[in-house]
């Protein structure tokens, strides 16, 4: 299993368990992703859910680029479109839910970082959306950017792949909290903390 999900206390945890390929997703993970949202939603012991990533290189560096480029059987499987049920086209859980960023968060990483309702970073965190550069079309997060950063922030970062730190994702109203690394997931637990005993 690439995803790993946990529970106590309310709080639900989903870590991407992908560290050697940056949390890459690939289409096992996708799915696992979706899946993870659907427990969520589905247990009533669960109150607001955490996801992060396993290491401190990346939350997500986005979709896994081998996959994509196998054959076209595969890439149409592996499609956004291919799936309306999926949490990369919209689908998630009415619960809260709290991405803690360690590392990089790109193209799809940073989609799955959008999907959640509170962000926070670890100071080393990278957001970028480099599609542009790989002539790739950004799916659900370029409806999503605009709506968290603004338009012409979105627009900054979806045609020109610029990456940003943590502090300048602060400046734009990307994360919400920006913190050291070894306090992320204790930042994360403590906010999630509020709603799970509401």
């Amino acid at each position: 299993m690439s995803v790993e999900i946990a529970h106590a206390d309310g709080i639900a945890t989903i870590t991407l368990n992908r560290p050697e390929k940056l949390n890459a997703m690939d289409l096992d993970t996708y799915r696992e992703i979706t899946e993870a949202f659907r427990a969520i939603e589905r247990d009533p012991g669960i109150r607001v859910g955490v996801i992060t990533g396993a290491g401190d290189r990346a939350f997500s560096a986005g979709a896994d680029l081998k996959t994509m480029h196998r054959a076209e059987t595969e890439r149409a499987a592996w499609s956004p479109w291919s799936a309306s049920d999926r949490w990369d086209f919209g689908a998630t859980t009415t619960k809260p839910m709290v991405a803690a960023v360690n590392g990089y968060a790109l193209a799809g990483g940073l989609e799955l970082a959008l999907v959640c309702d509170i962000r926070i970073a670890s100071d080393n965190a990278q957001f970028g959306t480099p599609e542009v550069k790989w002539d790739l079309l950004h799916g659900y997060g370029a409806y999503r950017l605009p709506q968290v950063v603004g338009l012409s922030n979105a627009m900054h970062l979806l045609l020109t792949g610029t990456f940003i730190d943590a502090q300048e994702a602060l400046g734009i109203g990307l994360v919400s909290r920006v913190v050291p690394g070894d306090q992320l997931l204790p930042t994360a637990y403590e906010i999630a903390t509020r709603p799970a005993s509401a």
